[in-house]
């Protein structure tokens, strides 16, 4: 299944997603370090979907649901702990849109 990442929650792809942390000078080499890993989690996902891999989405969800918060990004937090949910609770018909909503938003960070 291909995962089309077109909008965020308010409709705007193009807003970029910064860490609460992001003006502290302390905190600038983690979140660097923190930022460049998630195009692996992004296709560790991706791939997941497109496999069927219901434990690998919930893994990597799991580990962005706690990262999230701890580096300043309690939207990723959010977004990942739907999808880890909807995984946990085999909701097949969930996982697509909560994914995509995921992605999304590594998107937005990553920008």
């Amino acid at each position: 299944m291909t995962i089309l990442v077109n909008s965020n929650a308010s409709g705007d792809v193009n807003s970029l997603v910064k860490s609460i942390y992001a003006d502290e000078a302390d905190f600038q080499e983690l979140l660097e370090y923190f930022v460049s890993a998630l195009p692996e989690r992004r296709m560790q996902l991706l791939a997941g979907m497109e496999e069927g891999d219901l434990f690998t989405l919930k893994s990597v969800a799991h580990q962005l649901k706690g990262a999230g918060g701890g580096y300043g990004y309690p939207g990723l937090t959010e977004r990942a702990q739907q999808l880890e949910m909807a995984c946990r609770a085999e909701k097949h018909a969930e996982i697509p849109g909560t994914l995509k909503n995921l992605v999304s938003y590594i998107d937005q960070i990553c920008r």
